[in-house]
């Protein structure tokens, strides 16, 4: 897939000769599926679509499709592509930023955002996601650059700290390539050209290595469907000693009462593994295709899934 494949599309507003960019997300498809999200400095140089410029300048705000990418957006694409490699892609992958303000120029944006910050007009918790809206996506890539910080960009220190107290609030997963001696995370889009493919292979890396221990913990708390003679065996970790414990056998009606597990009889499951159970004890989604299975489980699953 191209960028010529995909849209972005963000709302705009103009206040005071400044150009503020919120709502944004890169769009494949027709799904509104959250692929994930990024959080960055601030919106770049991506142009508003001059079809929305005269709504823009007459109302003050318009929403829309951007004009004119700019880099660290395609790059941002080519990341989420890496990350879903091989998949036919449909869904919104979500851009955040720790303040709105559209501008180049990093500490030119960042001082206006302080001198902002001392307005009392100006809202600040306008700036953050709410922990339900965090917890949509299925993780976040931190990425808002690792420039050394002047001792009067308090607010922006504050923000930052803000976002990240959300994001362990959320309980999602949230990763970046961090500096080893700050707590800032290095940008997506460096500006060395060369060093592009580099931090993308790092970001598709890291996410690998955080997501694979989440599917793990999922099985843990699942764990096993396991079809015997046109019953089904659901099996749960017990926590105490770590022991496999026999939950429920079912027959074709299957799994209606215990724990809200949505209904799926065994038959459904035999012939699509693609089917999701949803909500499987009150708290997981849970995808029964073959590659998520967890190895621990393959044995067992082997002989009943379909070739």
């Amino acid at each position: 897939m191209t960028t010529n494949d995909v849209q972005v599309y963000a709302t705009f507003r103009l206040e005071q000769d400044v150009l503020y960019r919120y709502h944004t997300y890169i769009q494949w498809g027709e799904s509104e599926t959250s692929l994930g999200a990024c959080l960055m400095l601030n919106p770049g140089s991506a142009t508003v679509d001059p079809t929305l410029r005269q709504q823009l300048d007459t109302a003050g705000q318009a929403t829309g499709q951007i004009g004119r990418l700019d880099e660290t957006m395609r790059q941002i694409i080519r990341i989420v592509e890496g990350i879903y490699e091989g998949q036919a892609l449909s869904g919104r992958f979500h851009l955040y930023n720790l303040f709105p303000m559209q501008h180049g120029n990093d500490v030119t944006s960042i001082n206006r955002f302080e001198e902002l910050c001392q307005e009392t007009s100006f809202e600040k918790q306008t700036l953050f996601a709410s922990v339900e809206e965090l917890r949509r996506h299925p993780f976040v890539i931190t990425g808002w650059g690792v420039r050394s910080h002047l001792v009067r960009w308090t607010h922006l220190r504050q923000a930052k700290e803000e976002w990240l107290k959300r994001l362990e609030a959320s309980g999602i997963p949230h990763f970046g390539i961090k500096h080893p001696r700050t707590d800032d995370f290095y940008h997506l889009c460096p500006n060395l050209v060369a060093s592009r493919e580099t931090i993308k292979e790092q970001i598709i890396a890291r996410h690998r290595e955080v997501m694979v221990p989440s599917r793990k913990r999922q099985w843990e708390r699942i764990l096993l469907y396991r079809m015997e003679g046109g019953r089904i065996t659901l099996m749960r970790r017990k926590r105490s000693d770590d022991t496999w414990v026999f939950m429920r056998t079912t027959d074709e009606t299957a799994l209606l009462e215990e724990g809200d597990v949505s209904a799926k009889t065994s038959s459904e499951i035999v012939e699509r593994w693609d089917d999701v159970v949803e909500h499987l004890l009150g708290e997981v989604v849970l995808s029964l295709r073959p590659n998520f299975v967890h190895p621990e489980f393959e044995e067992r699953i082997a002989p009943y899934r379909r070739r």
